[in-house]
């Protein structure tokens, strides 16, 4: 998580995600990578991955992290 999040913040989206994406399959259920997933495909301008993720990750885990990533999916479709 440490790496994916070291990249989203360095604008590195395309690498953060790849690394979201390796923590999911360890740990499918982590709210942190399904939220920072999310985030970095808005970053990217791709709101339907977002939606896509996001609601993947509430399904999986319902956490206040992801109903956040939510809110900024539905932010980003409205812009």
């Amino acid at each position: 998580m440490a790496d994916a999040l070291a990249l989203y913040r360095k604008g590195n989206f395309t690498a953060a995600i790849e690394k979201y994406q390796q923590v999911l399959q360890e740990a499918p259920q982590s709210p942190d990578a399904y939220a920072g997933c999310t985030r970095a495909y808005l970053k990217q301008g791709n709101v339907n991955l977002a939606s896509g993720t996001v609601t993947k990750g509430l399904e999986l885990s319902d956490s206040p992290r992801v109903r956040v990533a939510l809110g900024e999916v539905y932010s980003g479709r409205a812009k």
